[in-house]
Parts: structure tokens; sequence; C-alpha cells
């Protein structure tokens, strides 16, 4: 399945739903601080509609009714990388399928060079990569292996907390401005239950399966928030358009993170033709500072 980079959301069929693929418990994550059935319990009174557990090198079997449930793990390099304060373990990636085996079989790989020929149906999604005082991906390994991932975390909740960045969009633009297109993520990463509904994704499938999810995911038919409701992103030739739940700042970014256009409202309609960008992306926030992300649309 590949990216329509000329309009990801050309696929207007179906619903939005409301999912997390970033989750930790006990006791697949000493990380965590809370158990499996209480994470389930969170997203579910939170009126999530699908999930992952992304526990640490392990692939958490969980069942629920709702949400629905995606396999996934986070898989982290086994090759420890020397920096100048510590030995540490870096390149996390979340990987997520509907076959458990296969995501299953992505542990014997060590390294990202071995990860790359694993990909198959699953997606790769690289985790927070402004993690850490020492930013946990350099841009020279995202471009590397930027073949190897369908999308970024753009936005990590948890990383909040943490030394780093929780917002990494201005090394998406540089990738993507690089001639690298690669899709937007935005997650919890929850380890407790304060951590759940935070950043979220909404995705445009035809129905509430993983099947259907991870088609429309891999395809870049959904949109990263952390809060602000998107209710329709559309292209019509070389024009965009972006319709609001609420009144919220509209920006059209493009080129390495410059600003096209930005206007207050509910709605906006941008065209490509008087622009030098080869790309262009909706980045709204509203009075409370909640955001929202579409993926890019580029010129072609």
């Amino acid at each position: 399945m590949s990216v329509n980079w000329y309009n990801p959301y050309a696929a207007a069929y179906g619903e939005w739903y409301r999912g997390n693929l970033h989750a930790h418990c006990l006791p697949g994550s000493p990380c965590a601080t809370i158990g499996q059935e209480n994470l389930l319990k969170g997203y579910r009174q939170k009126g999530y509609d699908f999930l992952a557990i992304s526990d640490h090198l392990a692939v958490t079997r969980a069942q629920a009714a709702k949400p629905v449930m995606i396999f996934g793990l986070e898989w982290n390099s086994r090759t420890p990388h020397m920096s100048r304060r510590t030995q540490t373990q870096q390149n996390h990636v979340g990987i997520y399928g509907i076959d458990r085996k296969a995501v299953e079989n992505t542990l014997e790989c060590r390294a990202l060079d071995e990860l790359a020929g694993a990909a198959g149906d699953m997606l790769f999604v690289a985790n927070h990569p402004d993690w850490l005082d020492e930013e946990h991906y350099s841009l020279t390994t995202l471009m590397r292996f930027a073949h190897l991932f369908d999308g970024l975390e753009i936005y990590n909740h948890s990383i909040e907390a943490d030394p780093g960045q929780a917002d990494s969009t201005w090394k998406w633009d540089k990738l993507l401005s690089s001639g690298f297109p690669i899709l937007g993520f935005a997650h919890d990463d929850s380890h407790a239950a304060a951590d759940i509904g935070r950043a979220w994704l909404m995705v445009k499938a035809l129905d509430n399966t993983p099947k259907s999810l991870l088609r429309s995911l891999k395809t870049g038919n959904f949109y990263s928030t952390t809060g602000v409701v998107i209710e329709s992103l559309e292209r019509r030739e070389s024009t965009i358009s972006i319709r609001l739940a609420e009144e919220a700042v509209i920006r059209v970014v493009g080129s390495f993170g410059r600003v096209m256009a930005e206007s207050v409202g509910t709605s906006m309609h941008w065209n490509f033709e008087p622009q030098k960008s080869e790309y262009a992306r909706f980045h709204v926030r509203n009075s409370l500072w909640q955001q929202g992300w579409s993926q890019p649309f580029y010129r072609l």
C-alpha cells in the first residue's frame, strides 16, 4: 500500500475513528505504572475506538471488544550507542500489524539495518525523535533510514514531562523538504492513567477493524491531534481545504517549515499555484492551545 501524496484524503468513504498506537502497561513495560486492565478501561472511558499496546520488545496480548486492539510493540536497537554522557539504547520504532507473529518476528532484528528487510504490510513509526537532552534520533539517522519508516512521531505527549522536545515537526519538515515523504503521528506514549487521552489519531476508515484501520494509516488517510476536531480535508486540483468544528488559528506550512498562510476561522482554502513550496500541510491551534496536524499534500 502506498500514499497518494497528491491527496492522502482522496478516499472519502468511511467514518472517523479515534485511536492511539503508543501505550505501555505492566508487566510488559517496567517503566509503566498502570496494568493492562486499567489501561484498556481508561481508553474505553475516553471513547477510543482502537488501541495498540506497544510494550518494550514484547507483544502484549490483549482482548477487548472496545477499543479494537492492533498488535504492536516498541522495538529498539540492541547495538549500544556511545554518547558523551552515557551508553544508551537508541532508535525506538513503533511496529504495528494485524499478524501477531509477523510483529513478533521483528524482535530477531538488533539494528535498524536488519529491521529494514522486515517491514512488509506492517506500519513502522520512528518514535520520539527529540527525546532526551541528546536527541534520540539525529536528522542524519532519520534521513538514512527514511525508506524504512512509514511515519514519524511528530508529537509525543510523554516528552512534555521529560528532557527533550515533545514537538518534532521541525524534523518532519526537514524530511519532507529533503525528498523523504513521511506521515506524521501524534501519540500519548502513555505510562500512567494521567497520560491517557492527551494526543491521538483520527483515522478515516471503512470500518473499525484492524485491517481497515491499518490500510488507512498506511495510506495517510488520518490526521493527528491533541484536541482539535477536523471535520474534513480535501483537495480539488491545486486547491487544498480544511474545515474545523470550532474556530482556531489555521496555518499552511510548506518547505522547511515556512508558514505560507495564516487565518483565524473554521475553514481555509489554499492554492498551490502562486507558491514555490513542493508540499503543504495544515497546522491548527485553538484557544486552549490544542493542536491538529494534517498529512502533507504534494504539488506533483
